[in-house]
């Protein structure tokens, strides 16, 4: 008999979890899928508690549209600090209401439910192990459970906040060091770079802003302090190719944002998952990745750190204006 599979969930765009508990054939069986980030850096904490299951009658995306069955209407969500059994509740709000409105699309976006706990009511502490409890409070579903560790907060040393780069070099590198933290598994680096710029032919200065990966999937390397070189000729290549070339368009650079985001062990697990099942004699499909028992998703922490206002030394400023990749772009 053919079923309609259906998962609410929202996923990072590397994340895929490793419990293939749930047979797609078995008969109708409602399933928590959970989206849950600790991050100590927060003023308050959300977790994400939806529905995957199987209908052998209803149309999926029809399912999908009504906010009824993406929730559990009276679900029990609690956080657990391992080490001393305190217990701290979830209250459930709307997060259009909350400044996070869920954005169109397969799913029915209002009400976007979430649970939530203010950072100061629970006092997260780095290093701890947390337990994420949910009791569906249906009388055929029992309580799904994970654990995951806090991670500290940190700081990136280099570069500084407000140092002036000088970045003459093409062959030469960036370098980007920050904290270590033995709970943290892998890091992502990116750049947002900050700049104006007039609509064509036009003579009013606009603010834009563009972002740039500079590493994803970093290991943590337990033997040395993190840190990453950056290509200061891929810093160039990238603004040449991602703003627009056009010469009746003036620009003005103003600054650069540095960001390191740490994930914990489960964000590992998913690379490893994927490095695993990739390439030629890979398997054709991903399998699924989840640290949840008795349901879907994913629950870790995660720590970020930023350093702005970065400017360019003159120097670079004139690579900027007359360099072999971005002369075109008309930066005064």
């Amino acid at each position: 008999m053919f079923r309609n599979i259906l998962v609410f969930a929202v996923l990072l765009g590397t994340l895929s979890s490793c419990s293939n508990d749930f047979d797609v054939t078995a008969p109708f069986k409602d399933i928590p899928i959970v989206y849950a980030l600790l991050s100590k850096s927060d003023t308050a904490h959300y977790i994400r508690i939806e529905k995957a299951f199987l209908d052998p009658k209803t149309n999926a995306y029809q399912l999908a549209k009504v906010a009824d069955s993406l929730y559990y209407p009276n679900a029990e969500v609690s956080l657990i600090d391992i080490a001393t059994g305190e217990e701290f509740k979830l209250v459930k709000v709307d997060g259009n209401l909350e400044g996070y409105p869920r954005e169109d699309g397969v799913f029915a976006t209002s009400p976007n439910y979430l649970y939530k706990i203010k950072a100061n009511a629970i006092n997260l502490k780095a290093g701890a192990v947390y337990k994420l409890l949910i009791k569906p409070n249906f009388s055929d579903l029992v309580e799904a459970t994970a654990t995951t560790t806090i991670l500290k907060s940190f700081t990136i040393s280099s570069p500084a906040a407000n140092a002036s780069l000088k970045l003459d070099n093409y062959f030469k590198n960036i370098r980007v060091e920050w904290d270590d933290d033995k709970n943290a598994y892998l890091y992502n680096v990116s750049a947002t770079y900050y700049y104006q710029e007039t609509e064509p032919g036009g003579v009013v200065f606009q603010d834009k802003q563009k972002v740039q990966i500079i590493v994803k999937d970093l290991p943590r390397n337990p033997s040395a302090l993190p840190d990453y070189d950056f290509p200061i000729g891929d810093l160039y290549k990238f603004l040449g190719g991602a703003l627009v070339v056009d010469p009746t368009i003036r620009r003005k650079f103003q600054s650069i944002s540095i960001r390191v985001v740490a994930g914990g062990k489960e964000f590992n697990d998913i690379r490893l998952i994927n490095v695993a099942n990739s390439g030629l004699t890979g398997a054709q499909a991903l399998p699924t990745y989840s640290n949840i028992k008795n349901g879907l998703g994913i629950f870790s922490s995660r720590s970020t750190a930023q350093v702005d206002n970065i400017t360019f030394h003159p120097v670079s400023l004139d690579s900027l204006r007359n360099g072999i990749y971005t002369k075109q772009l008309g930066f005064e």
